[in-house]
């Protein structure tokens, strides 16, 4: 049987749960970044309700986990990548975990897209988490919106990571000894783009150089990688 791990199961870990139901064998991991560890988390109501089998592991991918090298046949993420922070780490141990020839399929948002800061880092002008840097966009939080500052700010520090444009990516994934089999890129819609003008491009670029027109107007990435 196929063995299959998904990186972040914390929102419930309905697709692994499925595949497991499928007749997979399936586990999760996740560092449980919020510090909560307790049976009351909705992954464990799931399986409590659909009588599923999936394991489900406290581990953090960035470093090497209790799990055996060369136990998977896929490991996946959707809404992820973009919070881990030392991206390398998790792409080497991912390597050591799969089997030759598994894969790695993963969906994540992109920082510097539209909404790339999600819901508590994202200001109210266009693009304003990337146009600022964080000395002002700590300014911005406190002055403007005081009542959720201490929050976000948390958030912007340590659940995002803001220094990962589309070709670094490509990189991390290539240098940890993976061929790039697919990449692709959903642009935002043009309700969003139609506000991206040259001024706000400028100001984007002079506070992260490195980044590109994808990274800013690529709403989501999908990619698919072979070991």
């Amino acid at each position: 049987d196929a063995s299959i791990l998904e990186i972040g199961y914390i929102s419930g870990g309905h697709s692994i749960q499925a595949f497991d139901l499928l007749g997979y064998r399936a586990s999760g991991i996740d560092n449980n970044y919020s510090g909560l560890v307790n049976r009351n988390f909705l992954h464990q109501h799931i399986s409590d309700l659909t009588g599923s089998k999936a394991s489900f592991l406290h581990g953090d991918i960035t470093s090497q986990t209790e799990l055996s090298s060369n136990s998977f046949d896929v490991i996946f993420s959707a809404s992820v990548l973009e919070h881990i922070s030392d991206v390398t780490g998790a792409f080497a141990e991912m390597y050591r975990l799969l089997k030759p020839g598994g894969i790695v399929i993963h969906n994540y948002a992109p920082y510097f897209s539209h909404d790339g800061g999600h819901a508590l880092g994202i200001g109210d002008s266009p693009w304003a988490h990337v146009r600022l840097n964080e000395e002002e966009y700590l300014r911005y939080l406190n002055e403007l919106r005081p009542h959720e500052a201490s929050v976000a700010a948390d958030w912007m520090r340590g659940a995002m990571n803001r220094n990962m444009p589309q070709w670094r990516m490509q990189r991390v994934v290539a240098m940890a000894g993976f061929r790039i089999a697919l990449w692709t890129a959903k642009t935002s819609p043009r309700k969003f783009t139609a506000n991206l003008s040259p001024q706000i491009i400028r100001e984007c670029y002079e506070n992260t150089p490195d980044i590109g027109i994808q990274d800013l107007i690529s709403q989501s990435v999908s990619f698919v990688a072979l070991k």
